[in-house]
C-alpha cells in the first residue's frame, strides 16, 4: 500500500513552481507508487487562485518594466524586438497567466494525485464549528479560518480508516491536527522525505535501481568482443557434466540413456538476460546455453547396433546381449553462471576489474542437439516409434 500524503496550500505556496529536490524526490515516489498524493478541493482551490494573482502580477510588473526600458536610449534592432514581444505579450496575456495554472494541473496528472472533494457533511461540520469555536478555529466566527475548517474537515474523513500524513507549516492547523488518530504531521517536504519510512522506501528503491543498472551493465559488457562471461562459460560450462548421465530422444536403445565420460569447450554461447536476478551480496545469476562436443557411452542390444553405426559411433561386447557404444556427440547445455562484483565498485570503476568470482552455479540436465527444438509430443513419437 503506498503512503497517503497530503500537502496543505502552505507547502505548495513554499515551491510553487515544484523545482527543489523535495518535490522532485516526492514525484519520483508517486511515479513509483511508493506514495499517493492526496489534495483537498479547498487546497487546490486556493493555491489556483494564489498562483493565478501570482502571475498577474508578474505579467504586470514585466510589462510595466518593458515600457520603461523602451523608453531610454537601447540598440534600434533590441528596441523592435521589445516592441514585439511586448506586443505579444499583451495579446495573449491571459494565456500567460493561465500557464501557471496549466503548469500545476500537469503535474498534479502526471503524478496521479487523488482530488478530496468537500462533501455536504463536512462542509455543515465546518461551519458547526465556526459559530461555536470548534477546531481549527481560534475562535468563534473566525472567517480567515474557514478554509482550514474545510481543510480540517476532509482530512477528518480521509483518515477514519486508513493512516494519512499532513504535511503542513501552519502552526494552528498543524496543532489541531497534532493528536488526532492516524494523522502523522510534517512541517515540510524534507521532514516528510527524512521520515524513516519514506528513507526506507528510498534505500529500497536506489538499491534495485543499482541492481538493474548492474545486470544491464553485464549484458552490455557480453556483448562486446572478447567477451569474458562467454570465454568462461565456453571454458568450464561443461565441466560438471563429466561422470553425469542424461536422457535425449535419439539415443538408441531401450531407456533413451547416455554417460558423460569426457567433456570439451562450449560454443554458441547465449545468456538469457530477462531470466538474470539478483541474489543480495553482489552476487547475481545468469542463465545461459551452449553446445559441445562430448563423448558418451551408452547400452544398446546386440540387433540394434546399426544405430550404433548409423550415427559414427563405435562399440564393443558388454555381455551375451548388449554392446557398449561410444560416440562423440553434440550435446545442448543449459545452466546458471554466477557473477560476484566487488562491494566497493564505484561508477566510473571498469566493470570487467569488479568481477570479484565466476562459477557454474547449477547445470540442467543436457539433451543432443539434434533434439533441441523437438517438441514434448515429438519427442514422445520419436521415442516410440523407434522402441
Amino acid at each position: 500500500m503506498p503512503i497517503k500524503v497530503v500537502l496543505d496550500t502552505s507547502v505548495y505556496r513554499s515551491d510553487k513552481f515544484r523545482l527543489g529536490q523535495g518535490f522532485k524526490t516526492l514525484g519520483d515516489l508517486c511515479k513509483s507508487c511508493n506514495v499517493k498524493v492526496m489534495i483537498p478541493h479547498v487546497v487546490k482551490r486556493e493555491f489556483e487562485t494564489q498562483l493565478d494573482g501570482d502571475a498577474a502580477e508578474i505579467v504586470a510588473g514585466f510589462e510595466k518594466s518593458g515600457k520603461h526600458l523602451a523608453r531610454g536610449p537601447i540598440p534600434g534592432d533590441l528596441r523592435a524586438k521589445l516592441d514585439d514581444l511586448l506586443g505579444e505579450f499583451k495579446s495573449r496575456r491571459q494565456e500567460v497567466i493561465n500557464s501557471h495554472k496549466l503548469n500545476f494541473s500537469e503535474w498534479l496528472a502526471e503524478c496521479g494525485v487523488k482530488e478530496l472533494a468537500l462533501t455536504g457533511a463536512q462542509a455543515l461540520a465546518a461551519m458547526d464549528n465556526y459559530f461555536s469555536g470548534g477546531p481549527p478555529f481560534k475562535s468563534a466566527k473566525a472567517r480567515d479560518d474557514i478554509p482550514d475548517a474545510m481543510i480540517y474537515q476532509i482530512l477528518l474523513h480521509a483518515a477514519e480508516d486508513e493512516p494519512i500524513v499532513f504535511v503542513c507549516n501552519d502552526k494552528n492547523l498543524s496543532s489541531k491536527v497534532g493528536g488526532v488518530r492516524n494523522i502523522t504531521h510534517y512541517t515540510d517536504i524534507n521532514g516528510l522525505i527524512a521520515s524513516a519510512n519514506i528513507q526506507a522506501i528510498i534505500t529500497e528503491r536506489e538499491a534495485a535501481e543499482r541492481v538493474t543498472n548492474l545486470l544491464r551493465s553485464l549484458e552490455q559488457l557480453a556483448s562486446v568482443l572478447p567477451n569474458p562471461l562467454a570465454e568462461f562459460v565456453a571454458e568450464h560450462g561443461g565441466e560438471g557434466l563429466a561422470s553425469t548421465s542424461f536422457s535425449s530422444p535419439s539415443i538408441p536403445g531401450d531407456d533413451r540413456e547416455a554417460f558423460i565420460y569426457m567433456f570439451g569447450s562450449l560454443n554458441k554461447i547465449e545468456f538469457d538476460w530477462g531470466g538474470a536476478a539478483y541474489h543480495g551480496d553482489s552476487v547475481y545469476l545468469v542463465p545461459f546455453s551452449g553446445e559441445g562436443d562430448f563423448n558418451i557411452t551408452y547400452y544398446v542390444p546386440k540387433w540394434d547396433v546399426e544405430d550404433i553405426e548409423r550415427r559414427g559411433g563405435s562399440y564393443s561386447n558388454h555381455n551375451d546381449y548388449v554392446v557398449e557404444a561410444n560416440e562423440a556427440a553434440a550435446l545442448f547445455v543449459r545452466g546458471m553462471l554466477r557473477i560476484k562484483l566487488s562491494d566497493r565498485l564505484e561508477p566510473d570503476d571498469e566493470l570487467i576489474d569488479a568481477i570479484e568470482e565466476m562459477s557454474i552455479d547449477s547445470l540442467q540436465e543436457p539433451i543432443l542437439v539434434e533434439d533441441r527444438y523437438l517438441s514434448f509430443e515429438q519427442q514422445q513419437n520419436r521415442t516410440s516409434i523407434e522402441l
